[in-house]
């Protein structure tokens, strides 16, 4: 099925369950890709008892996943054209899926839709993840990947940033009650391993130190196999 589609894993480092690295890994990426990509979301396929297959088309781009909660979240609650899967499973694993996906699409590129169903956001699982709670003088950001040079990513865009900060002066404030109260452009705007926060490629507000750690200096738990976004630090708005 399929065999001369070229197959890239962007997200085989994203912890066991972790719903909110696996968006942000999709949302920083999706760009990239061109027309009539596929995307394959395989994170957590045993966290609901839920067997559906669902699949998205957004950006001209094909989106399929199980009904565990993450495909709404990869859009960030935006409107997108949503479907599920009429097509019966003999085992409920990772091969069988895959197939079934593989299948699926290459029906749609063949201008075949019998297989799918056009549904609502009501019939299907909803995420339980923890968001980043947006109020008037404050956000309380989640954080929602550490990589591996221990930068820490909050869950706030630029767009959400700049909304709520009205050109209000701000500060992040850290678990262990540290501050920084600008913003950065790159590293070297900072002396060696002093702390900085700046709007990274992707777009999300992260958190660093020049030349050093930031989660390990912070308290953050980054190599942790089962962390996820859990952690939360607050930016408030004066």
């Amino acid at each position: 099925m399929l065999p001369t589609s070229d197959i890239i894993d962007i997200t085989h480092d994203v912890k066991p369950y972790s719903s909110s690295e696996t968006c942000y890994f999709f949302q920083a990426s999706q760009n990239n890709f061109p027309t009539g990509s596929a995307h394959l979301i395989l994170t957590d396929l045993y966290g609901v008892k839920n067997q559906q297959l669902l699949y998205a088309y957004e950006n001209n781009q094909h989106v399929f996943g199980v009904d565990n909660g993450i495909i709404p979240e990869l859009f960030d609650e935006k409107p997108f054209k949503l479907y599920k899967i009429n097509k019966p499973l003999d085992t409920f694993s990772p091969q069988a899926i895959c197939a079934t996906f593989a299948e699926t699409l290459q029906e749609l590129l063949e201008d075949d839709r019998s297989s799918i169903a056009a549904i609502t956001a009501e019939e299907i699982v909803q995420s339980k993840q923890l968001k980043s709670q947006y109020n008037a003088d404050n956000i309380v950001a989640q954080v929602i990947h550490i990589d591996r040079f221990e930068n820490i990513i909050l869950n706030v865009s630029q767009d959400k940033f700049i909304e709520h900060c009205k050109d209000r002066s701000f500060k992040i404030q850290f678990p262990n009650g540290d501050e920084i109260t600008k913003l950065s452009t790159r590293y070297n705007d900072v002396k060696e391993a002093e702390k900085l926060a700046f709007f990274n490629a992707s777009g999300y507000l992260e958190i660093a130190v020049n030349h050093a750690n930031a989660a390990g200096l912070f308290g953050f738990k980054p190599h942790n196999p089962m962390f996820s976004s859990y952690k939360t630090m607050k930016i408030i708005f004066e």
